[in-house]
């Protein structure tokens, strides 16, 4: 983009007017990205593909826009096998560590809770139940205030990591732009109707589709067990439970994940039992040494993440930065959350754990939640079935739908049309390659 602007900086232009500022012209989209990106969209609806599609075809039909949509072909997958893998791993490893955010996010619930039943037994319980803690936490060595993390590798290096350069905008609302992101309230029913009158032919979602994402059991002190924390599993054990499975359709190991845009901060975190009654003092400590060991086992873990995060790293000239940024940023919110986490505890050792740090405690589970909740998104790429359904919506709106032959991308086809006559613009989310006014561009060449 900055060679752009330096090169031919009257190519890029902005239209205020949005796409009635293209009146009258036709433009080529990139199927298989914008599939992508309103697959990968905060949004619990199962057919949110569809809508995307449907709001983003009628915008173009409103302002007199033609659109032809272009898909990646199979052969495309062939010519970049090793960018498959390596995306193939990296979603490996955003799983493992959002298991690792919806165990702390399980044990944060507990632990406010927990907390809650210590405020209400007497001074002495107290101060033993603390002293207790205090005794664990020296003799396990340091918590996370203590020992930061290491830096996240890769082109965004911070080697100081603290809690003011943590990344706040990663939990605030999203910027509400193009019709990409602006879905409004729409029910699931009419979602369905809008895919009924466009005629296309769709399964019965299932139940894991329409139930928006919930991670917290439900949880009770009085049948909590207590697990030994020498049998915490380790970090092996949880790529065992990954179960990432590969799609049959090729096209959603080279996926290019969305920028992962928080949900509504009102988001109910529910599975902690408010009920603490009839708890005694060694069931809270009993409770506290478990939580804490978990903890414990999370920060070893999380390095091994970060090292294996580092020995797994291929250089790939093409990668997009815009999602390397993403995971850089996730990566270290959970970092801030980590350090977070670690000075509750310490606080709680102190014996000096207020109302407000309760309350911060809760805002701190409600910020893990919106990351696990980033994480899975992130985990679960599009399917054969979201691409065509995908292709049905656009076909039934009367779009032309291209598929490309050998080894080439949907935007490198796009673009071409564009060159030859065909088209006036490319429409594409790649930070990448920008595609930008080519009829322009090609005069420079």
């Amino acid at each position: 983009m900055t060679v752009t602007l330096k090169t031919c900086p009257e190519v890029l232009k902005s239209l205020p007017s949005r796409l009635k500022g293209l009146n009258g012209k036709t433009i080529v989209i990139d199927g298989t990205l914008i599939t992508q990106r309103l697959h990968f969209a905060p949004m619990p609806h199962p057919y949110r593909h569809v809508l995307g599609w449907y709001r983003i075809i009628k915008e173009l039909r409103d302002s007199a826009v033609t659109a032809i949509c272009v898909f990646d072909g199979k052969d495309r997958n062939l010519a970049k096998q090793i960018e498959i893998e390596r995306r193939r791993e990296s979603r490996r490893m955003t799983t493992a560590r959002g298991l690792l955010e919806v165990e702390r996010l399980t044990r944060l619930c507990k632990l406010t809770t927990l907390v809650k039943a210590w405020r209400g037994l007497d001074s002495h319980s107290q101060h033993s139940t603390a002293t207790a803690l205090r005794s664990l936490v020296d003799s396990a060595g340091l918590i996370a205030t203590d020992t930061p993390l290491p830096a996240i590798a890769g082109g965004f290096v911070d080697q100081n990591l603290d809690e003011s350069a943590a990344p706040e905008f990663v939990f605030e609302e999203p910027e509400r732009d193009a019709h990409l992101h602006t879905y409004g309230e729409i029910k699931q029913d009419e979602v369905l109707e809008i895919v009924q009158q466009a005629g296309v032919p769709v399964s019965a979602p299932q139940d894991t589709d329409v139930e928006p994402i919930s991670y917290l059991p439900e949880f009770s002190l009085a049948s909590a067990s207590i697990e030994d924390p020498r049998t915490l599993p380790p970090l092996q054990s949880i790529f065992k439970q990954l179960s990432l499975g590969d799609s049959d359709d090729s096209r959603a190991e080279e996926s290019c994940e969305f920028i992962e845009e928080p949900i509504s901060k009102s988001s109910p975190i529910s599975g902690a039992s408010t009920d603490v009654t009839h708890i005694t003092a060694e069931d809270i400590q009993s409770e506290l040494t478990t939580l804490y060991f978990e903890y414990k086992a999370s920060l070893s873990q999380l390095q091994s993440l970060h090292s294996s995060t580092i020995s797994a790293m291929q250089p790939v000239s093409d990668e997009d930065p815009t999602e390397a940024r993403t995971e850089y940023m996730m990566s270290k919110t959970q970092q801030h959350l980590t350090i977070e986490e670690g000075k509750f505890w310490d606080r709680l050792a102190e014996l000096c754990v207020t109302e407000s740090d309760v309350s911060s405690a809760i805002a701190l589970a409600e910020r893990s939640s919106l990351l696990s909740e980033s994480y899975e998104r992130r985990t679960n790429p599009p399917t054969t079935d979201t691409y065509n359904e995908s292709l049905e919506i656009l076909r039934a709106m009367g779009v032309p739908c291209l598929q490309c032959r050998g080894p080439f991308e949907a935007e490198a086809l796009a673009s071409s049309m564009v060159l030859q006559g065909y088209a006036d613009y490319v429409a594409t989310e790649d930070t990448v390659r920008g595609f930008f006014l080519y009829s322009r561009i090609a005069d420079h060449l």
